[in-house]
């Protein structure tokens, strides 16, 4: 069995069984003077769903107790975190469901659980960040590959090269024809933060969206041309690749 770990607690020597759940979701529409429905050009992926069946054994209630109570506490979150299945690749998943229930004849010492997990972003990432750092130095293209085998959102953080300025710029990824502008500076010592994932533009740490227009751009699989029209830039590009299966 792989590796079965959610946030601090590792479940993989309590494996018994994993469910996978995963929709795929046909969007349709009707059309004037059309009998049935046009189907859009891509299917959506829905949410995974994945139901860990597990089993655990104590040398007394008191310790099973305790156990339920432990896990109990980690599973119950608000937030996402991290769950891994398979070494390298992880989701980002709540636990909706929790149920523990001890098995007959053993003096409630040993339990099964059901933990139903949620994942509303379907994709694996890699548990390794891809992380780059390019000084173009002209008005030139450079290269930022993807290993993922699906397209993802990268934080893309620009800055000065030493005590230059960078002027508004223009930064594109030439492989979608996808392009974002800025059209304020950024002065020595500052850095300009774009997190496409979330859609948000800071420097410094305050929202300075009002200066920025286009689109949030994405990465493809593979390798993307990337352009910034203004040399004396550092561009750096960080993300986790992301994968249909784990």
């Amino acid at each position: 069995m792989p590796e079965f770990k959610f946030d601090t607690y590792d479940f993989t020597t309590l494996v018994e069984d994993v469910e996978f759940e995963r929709e795929s979701r046909i969007s349709a529409e009707t059309a004037p003077r059309r009998h049935g429905t046009v189907v859009t050009e891509e299917v959506v992926l829905d949410a995974k769903v994945i139901i860990l069946h597990g089993f655990y054994s104590a040398a007394t209630e008191a310790l099973a107790r305790a156990e339920i109570d432990n896990m109990d506490k980690v599973l119950a979150t608000t937030s996402t975190k991290k769950l891994s299945f398979y070494s390298g690749r992880q989701l980002n998943a709540y636990c909706r469901r929790f149920s523990p229930r001890f098995v007959e004849g053993t003096a409630m010492t040993a339990f099964r659980f059901d933990a139903e997990f949620y994942a509303a972003d379907p994709f694996w990432y890699s548990t390794t960040e891809t992380s780059t750092s390019v000084e173009p130095f002209q008005d030139t293209n450079f290269t930022q590959a993807n290993s993922g085998s699906v397209y993802v959102f990268p934080t893309i953080t620009i800055s000065p090269m030493g005590a230059g300025i960078v002027p508004a710029f223009t930064f594109t990824n030439v492989t979608t024809g996808k392009s974002f502008s800025y059209s304020a500076s950024i002065a020595s010592g500052e850095s300009l933060v774009v997190d496409t994932a979330n859609f948000t533009v800071k420097k410094g740490g305050v929202s300075v969206y009002g200066n920025f227009s286009g689109t949030f751009l994405w990465l493809n699989s593979g390798d993307n041309s990337l352009k910034i029209n203004k040399p004396g830039s550092v561009v750096a590009i960080a993300f986790y690749p992301r994968f249909f299966q784990p």
